[in-house]
């Protein structure tokens, strides 16, 4: 699934493109495909730039939103780019990232969050479980 899109497998529509190229504009990168977490059974989860995840791919290709609060746990993770690759300064990287969003539809979801974003309603990141979190921690979010 996600080496598709490494390999460049992936061909879109004018249509998706350019409706996704209107989005990218308008949008801080924070909120698109930064990495996939790879969970304990298989499940890869897709992530932004603040490690909040966007959606959960299983197996067969089926995707899931997840709410950019739920903690994730994982076994591995992988990034799409970094500061050499940014979107901004990256063509390749651009193409990356609207095959991702395209692939698992994913523009709804990021038109609902950039929104969320602008008013202020955006979690700045996932919150780990209380039952997970060492006494120290919770202490500091009690």
């Amino acid at each position: 699934m996600i080496a598709e899109i490494d390999r460049g497998e992936l061909f879109l529509d004018e249509t998706t493109i350019r409706a996704i190229r209107i989005l990218w504009r308008g949008a801080r990168w924070r909120i698109f495909p930064y990495g996939v977490w790879i969970e304990p059974d298989g499940a890869a989860v897709i992530f932004d730039r603040a490690y909040r995840p966007i959606c959960r791919v299983r197996r067969r290709n089926e995707v899931e939103i997840v709410p950019p609060d739920q903690w994730i746990n994982f076994k591995r993770q992988r990034w799409f780019w970094d500061g050499w690759t940014h979107p901004k300064d990256s063509a390749e990287t651009r193409e990356k990232l609207i095959a991702i969003v395209a692939r698992y539809g994913l523009e709804p979801e990021l038109r609902r969050r950039r929104d969320l974003e602008r008013r202020g309603l955006l979690p700045r990141w996932a919150e780990r479980p209380a039952s997970k979190r060492s006494d120290r921690q919770e202490a500091r979010h009690a």
